[in-house]
């Protein structure tokens, strides 16, 4: 499995040189461990991050645990609690409800607004290689990309590039599992792999697995070397055999970025000056909810309470999409989520997943419920889960032969039930 310094953030790159007596530095090897010994169970690593006890006023020790929670609430469908992790890395987070809501009308006024969906499947009618950015711990980019697999495949990609990949034998598998990678551990992640495959995409790992010798350098020359072999990888195990394939490329945040002013030179950068090819780069990551709304910036609230869109756009000034970017060519606005069965909306896929009603199991506020495909083999990762809250929630399942699981708060298996759910 690849070292941590690649799956993580700046912080986990600092983690391996701080007091390894701190649990909390070590927080995201604790979860994996944890993880690792049963990887079905995904209350497991959440678990064990919720025994380590740290020093709030240590602020490198609370980001790192702020970022393990937020990534493994992600996992195991606590979409609100993982929100709430990832903003609780912010200074007064927990003071800040008193301040001022405010909105920047004239901006909503000098703008135009398109769907999202048609406005990308116009623009990329010409272009070879585009890539789409996530941030890691908000499934809703991963259920909006898998939405656009079938129209991007209509249009000739053939390729799906992804960061999180371990190897190429999921091709040959036909599905992921929980070895595949670590972010498509997700649930949605791996069923935009589904998908992918299903169209048939093939799919490309391109993770640097070289160590960096930053010995003596500042830490953008390790970041740099990372993003210089992931451009590297793209052109050797596509374009060098193919050089006039179509490939949608999916990374974390800053990768697609075709620029920098801070001297971390970016995947996308390095990407066009090895092959060539200008990269068609799509932003997820900036213009989304928050876990409140004085969190969101004043532009992202002022579009989602005035405009009210219902499904994701763009916005337009003089015929020009604003990317809220320099280094990017789009910037995606998604609404907030609303709420189906006390779930958000995104787990449906824009109504492509249908609700399978859970009232007849015993679920308890705590209990985690799964739903596994039923021909896949272990350790498999669920089509679907989530923490029971209220008990109203249902799960969102495709057609199809599932395997319901049923765990308790503690992760021990409750019920387990063979399920067929047929199109209707």
């Amino acid at each position: 499995m690849k070292k941590f310094t690649l799956l993580f953030s700046v912080a986990i790159f600092f983690s391996m040189f701080l007091d390894a007596q701190n649990e909390a530095y070590n927080a995201f090897r604790i979860a994996q461990d944890s993880a690792s010994k049963n990887p079905e169970n995904y209350l497991a690593p959440l678990l064990a991050l919720k025994q380590i006890e740290f020093n709030s006023n240590d602020a490198l020790s609370k980001n790192i645990m702020a970022q393990a929670l937020m990534t493994y609430y992600s996992f195991a469908g606590d979409y609100k609690n993982a929100l709430r992790a990832s903003d609780s890395r912010y200074p007064n987070y927990s003071k800040i409800d008193h301040l001022p809501i405010t909105y920047d009308s004239s901006f909503v006024e000098e703008h135009q607004f398109l769907d999202a969906t048609e406005y990308i499947l116009q623009e990329i009618e010409n272009k070879q290689v585009v890539m789409v950015n996530e941030a890691h711990h908000i499934p809703l980019h991963r259920s909006y990309v898998l939405g656009l697999l079938k129209d991007f495949y209509k249009k000739g990609f053939r390729y799906f590039a992804l960061e999180t990949l371990h190897h190429a034998k999921i091709n040959d598998q036909g599905y992921p599992n929980f070895e595949s990678g670590f972010y498509s551990r997700e649930p949605l992640f791996s069923e935009m792999l589904r998908e992918a495959l299903k169209l048939g995409f093939t799919l490309v790992h391109y993770e640097n697995d070289q160590k960096c010798n930053g010995e003596g350098k500042d830490r953008s020359y390790c970041n740099s070397f990372r993003d210089s072999i992931q451009a590297q990888y793209l052109k050797d195990r596509i374009l060098q055999n193919n050089p006039k394939a179509k490939i949608l490329v999916f990374a974390g945040y800053a990768h697609i970025e075709k620029e920098s002013k801070n001297g971390w030179k970016k995947m996308a950068q390095y990407f066009q000056e090895l092959t060539g090819i200008e990269p068609y780069c799509i932003d997820q990551t900036k213009m989304i909810e928050k876990s409140k709304p004085i969190m969101e910036s004043k532009l992202y609230r002022s579009i989602v309470d005035l405009v009210k869109p219902e499904a994701p756009i763009v916005a337009l000034k003089n015929n020009k999409p604003i990317a809220n970017s320099n280094f990017v060519d789009l910037s995606i606005i998604h609404p907030r989520s609303a709420l189906i069965n006390d779930r958000p909306d995104f787990y449906s896929i824009s109504g492509k997943r249908k609700t399978y009603s859970l009232d007849k199991h015993p679920l308890k506020k705590g209990y985690l419920a799964q739903a596994f495909y039923k021909n896949e083999k272990r350790p498999r990762v669920p089509a679907d889960q989530f923490i029971v809250k209220t008990g109203k929630e249902s799960l969102f399942l495709f057609p199809g032969e599932y395997e319901i699981v049923i765990r308790n708060s503690k992760g021990l298996l409750v019920k387990e039930e063979e399920i067929v759910l047929n199109k209707k």
